[in-house]
């Protein structure tokens, strides 16, 4: 959103891994989308049906959460994705576990 606005970006992240990162001006996004004007329909339609829901919902585990819900929730989100039954291992470090657990959590 911060690339339709003048306000800046409002998350950060720390890469834990060799990673390689895309970065996108917003002046040259801007002139993109001058240029093909139903671009940012289409990115609204996007960002709006995917992301708004997930951070809706995390705002609101965030702000009114305690930490036993809040760990609850990710042990919970972290269990969707085995096979019913099976016990899983949890592919989070301590130190990724307590960063989704703060108040400020950022993922």
């Amino acid at each position: 959103m911060p690339l339709f606005d003048d306000g800046g970006y409002p998350a950060n992240a720390t890469a834990i891994e060799e990673t390689l990162r895309f970065s996108l001006h917003k002046d040259d996004f801007r002139r993109f989308c001058e240029q093909h004007p139903r671009v940012p329909l289409k990115v609204l339609a996007v960002v709006g049906a995917s992301d708004c829901g997930r951070w809706l919902q995390l705002i609101e585990t965030v702000t009114f959460g305690s930490v036993r819900q809040r760990l609850a929730r990710v042990l919970l989100e972290a269990a969707k994705t085995d096979v019913a039954g099976a016990p899983k291992e949890i592919p989070l470090t301590h130190e990724e576990l307590a960063a989704r657990l703060a108040p400020c959590a950022r993922w």
